[in-house]
C-alpha cells in the first residue's frame, strides 16, 4: 500500500484552515470609539439590572401590604357585625376598630391606597420583566 507522506503530515498537523474573515468590531472602530460604547453598556447594564434587583424586593412588599389593607375593613366589619349580640363596650370596641383602618394614607403630595399598592405592585413586575429582558439583551452584545 503507498501511502503518501504529505497527507499524514497535513492530517496530523496542529494547522487549521481558518477561512478569511472581516476584522472584528472591535478593529474596525478607533479606541476612544469602543471605550466609550463599552463605558455606556456598562452603565446601561448596572442600570437595568439594579432596577430590576430593587423591584424583585419591592413588589412582594407592595402586594402583600395592599390586600392585607383592602381585607382588614371588610374582616374588621364581619366580625364588628358577628359581635352585635355581645357586651356594648366590647362591640363599641370592634367599631372604633374598624374606624381605624384608613381607606387612603396622603403622605407629601401622595395618596396611597389599598387598590394603588397592589397596582403598583404588578406594575413593578411588568418593570422587573423588562428590565429582565433588556439586561439579557445587553448581555448578548458582548
Amino acid at each position: 500500500m503507498n501511502i503518501n507522506n504529505d497527507n499524514i503530515h497535513a492530517l496530523h498537523s496542529d494547522e487549521r484552515i481558518i477561512p478569511n474573515r472581516p476584522a472584528s468590531k472591535i478593529q474596525s472602530r478607533s479606541l476612544p470609539v469602543h471605550m466609550f460604547l463599552t463605558v455606556i453598556w456598562s452603565l446601561s447594564y448596572f442600570t437595568f439590572y439594579l432596577l430590576q434587583q430593587i423591584s424583585e424586593i419591592l413588589t412582594p412588599i407592595m402586594l402583600v401590604l395592599g390586600v392585607i389593607w383592602s381585607i382588614a375593613p371588610h374582616l374588621v366589619s364581619s366580625v364588628t357585625k358577628a359581635m352585635s349580640n355581645t357586651d356594648p363596650q366590647t362591640r363599641d370596641l370592634a367599631s372604633h376598630f374598624s374606624n381605624i383602618i384608613p381607606e387612603s394614607l396622603t403622605i407629601g403630595s401622595h395618596t396611597i391606597t389599598a387598590g394603588g399598592l397592589i397596582f403598583d405592585g404588578i406594575l413593578l413586575i411588568v418593570l422587573t420583566a423588562l428590565a429582565a429582558t433588556i439586561t439579557a439583551l445587553l448581555g448578548r452584545r458582548v
